[in-house]
């Protein structure tokens, strides 16, 4: 659970208590990751080396071990850049894998508060896309490139496709023995084949399966193989049993005025929330129907089992409560931030207990619910918050992405602990559930531990990963090794210690920082063909231009050895020894748990570095970005 803080008195930011029952004079103590420590001189890599006597600028470089290109790429020194970042990239083919006129912006943002901006850029290749891939460009408010994320592709194949559409069609619904009835398209797949610098042109082909869910089958536009299969919808294990017990109240649309006959659909009013919602029950086998309906605004599919209608009512009770919180709190208006409208599809007739998120039908997008199995006291998904939470995360990280899924492994795992991120983010601001676990409501213990990955539910795939060199890294199932970046976040935002590695974090940031720091990484950080390293590179830039303290984020993807301990240090200048540290943090005193002997640590920040601290068994604090609450006994 989250470390609790106790009430202290505030002057302007200047916090006035401490520690109680310590002593009257701390001992003065140097923090690690101390800015005047010069950090050790490496030798470049061939990229890096590349870079530097192209711009002049030292750079460190992160290399994709699957391709030989950059994955991260950070020059360490100013450079500005003499023309647009998709020319530039472009200059540099043996390291950021993209040619001259094959790169496009697909968006620029500049953020209004530190005028920081990012250029995410999209790659095609004889005007034909290259599927699941984008690369970013970061810029500090100085115009100055502070770091390149992702990289782009070589074709393999010829340009023109030796194949046609309906031969691509015959070969996904041979593979899939189902129609393939859906859009055709020409891609460029990257593909781990012989040649990982390399994409083949490809068929995109939809092919409808089940009820409510699809797959695109890549087939090869050259040989017509399949090369490749990417599901529609993306699925997340829940829990359930039927009901939530729990009641909800919201907006209804409501048809007819008394006294002539007057029928409620569960779909929001225009305009009544950030976004629409619609509820359809599907186990009738039809996806396009109408709302369900009652001749009642406060009963719902009358003459069913409570089971099963209160998981139309859980559904869209938490829906609607996790819109509200996207918009009050990151000022997100649905998936699309434009107040788009939501199909919640019910009592689907998958064969798999899940949930799931996406986009259908050339771009619907929907929230899907299996039942509960009764059998094994598992309630419906739908009554889990932190699930529902998770599916509106997928929606709005898919929407990000231009509404594609991520194609490769690691982008899907990456994309599954963001959500698991936000929908434990979401059940917080309740004031319900356990922030360790994923799913509690509905199965006891939940189906994934944040805090200790080895926790994760048998039934569901576990054992998850503790770090990127687990055994269960080794599973099939992207929700599994999801727990690389959900474990790394919770470690930074609870505190806590990584049990294989005992890397400790003892001074995590607080919820509003883990907040703002993760919507900004699913805005700037979050693409396509992610990894865990850019991802983690990107993230603490992100804390580092935001103020938020950079020393934890650092040494939680450590933690998950995602980044070396060494690397850590050589880049930022934090250490990871477990030590508290005043990095980004206002002038007052701090309380720090220290997770082996159980008692509070108080320090003092002044000028950003750690002026004296103190030992004791309770501790206070009270600042702006805290709440007042009992630190430690």
């Amino acid at each position: 659970m989250r470390r609790t803080l106790s009430v202290g008195v505030v002057v302007g930011s200047v916090i006035l208590a401490a520690c109680s029952g310590g002593s009257d004079d701390p001992v003065p103590f140097v923090p690690s990751g101390d800015p005047s420590t010069t950090p050790p001189v490496a030798q470049p890599n061939a990229l890096e080396a590349a870079l530097q006597q192209a711009t002049g600028v030292p750079w460190a470089v992160d290399i994709d071990p699957a391709s030989g290109l950059a994955s991260f790429a950070k020059p360490l020194g100013a450079l500005r850049l003499d023309t647009s970042a998709a020319v530039f990239l472009a200059r540099f083919p043996a390291v950021f894998g993209a040619a001259a006129g094959e790169l496009t912006a697909l968006r620029e943002e500049t953020d209004a508060e530190d005028g920081t901006k990012v250029s995410v850029l999209e790659q095609r290749i004889d005007k034909v896309l290259v599927e699941t891939t984008t690369m970013a460009a970061h810029f500090g408010a100085d115009g100055t490139l502070t770091s390149v994320q992702g990289h782009g592709f070589r074709p393999a194949t010829a340009a023109t496709a030796a194949r046609t559409e309906a031969d691509a069609r015959a070969a996904a619904a041979a593979a899939s023995g189902s129609v393939a009835d859906g859009s055709a398209v020409l891609t460029y797949l990257p593909h781990p084949a012989a040649a990982p610098k390399s994409a083949r042109l490809a068929y995109a082909v939809r092919v409808r399966q089940g009820t409510a869910s699809a797959a695109v089958y890549f087939v090869d536009a050259t040989d017509g193989t399949v090369l490749a299969i990417r599901n529609d919808l993306v699925a997340a294990e829940g829990s359930g049993v039927g009901a939530s017990g729990f009641t909800h109240r919201f907006a209804v649309t409501q048809s007819g005025t008394a006294p002539a006959p007057v029928t409620f659909s569960l779909e929001s009013p225009d305009r009544a929330y950030p976004g629409n919602l619609k509820v359809i029950d599907v186990s009738g086998g039809s996806i396009t129907g109408p709302a369900i309906t009652s001749p009642k605004a406060d009963e719902w599919l009358l003459g069913v089992s409570d089971a099963r209608r209160g998981q139309a009512v859980d559904a869209y009770g938490y829906a609607i409560a996790a819109m509200k919180y996207y918009s009050a709190r990151f000022r997100q208006n649905s998936y699309d931030n434009a107040g788009g409208r939501i199909d919640i599809l019910v009592h689907d007739s998958g064969d798999n207990y899940n949930a799931a998120g996406g986009f259908i039908d050339g771009g619907r997008p929907v929230m899907l619910f299996t039942d509960g199995v009764t059998a094994k006291s598992y309630k419906t998904l739908a009554t889990a918050p932190d699930v529902v939470g998770h599916e509106l995360g997928h929606l709005i990280q898919v929407s990000q992405l231009g509404k594609k899924t991520q194609g490769a492994f690691e982008g899907q795992s990456i994309e599954e602990g963001l959500a698991d991120v936000f929908g434990t983010l979401f059940e917080m601001s309740l004031g319900a559930g356990d922030p360790s676990t994923v799913g509690e409501a509905a199965i006891t213990g939940g189906v994934r531990n944040l805090k200790d990955p080895a926790l994760c539910d048998k039934t569901f795939g576990g054992p998850c990963p503790v770090d990127v060199d687990d055994g269960a890294m080794k599973s099939k199932d992207p929700h599994i090794p999801s727990t690389i970046v959900s474990h790394a976040f919770y470690l930074a935002a609870f505190g806590g210690e990584n049990a294989k590695l005992k890397i400790a974090i003892t001074d995590p940031i607080s919820t509003k920082q883990a907040e703002d720091l993760y919507f900004e990484t699913v805005k700037k950080c979050y693409q396509a063909g992610a990894t865990y390293k850019a991802l983690a590179q990107c993230q603490v830039e992100r804390a580092k231009a935001k103020g938020i303290p950079f020393q934890p984020i650092a040494c939680a993807w450590a933690a998950v050895k995602v980044v070396t301990v060494e690397d850590a240090k050589k880049r930022y200048n934090v250490s990871c020894d477990g030590a508290v540290s005043c990095e980004g943090k206002t002038n007052g005193f701090y309380c720090a748990p220290d997770v082996f002997a159980r008692k509070a640590t108080s320090y003092k920040c002044q000028g950003g570095k750690v002026e004296s601290q103190d030992t004791c068994m309770a501790c206070v604090e009270y600042h702006a970005d805290r709440s007042k609450q009992n630190c430690s006994k």
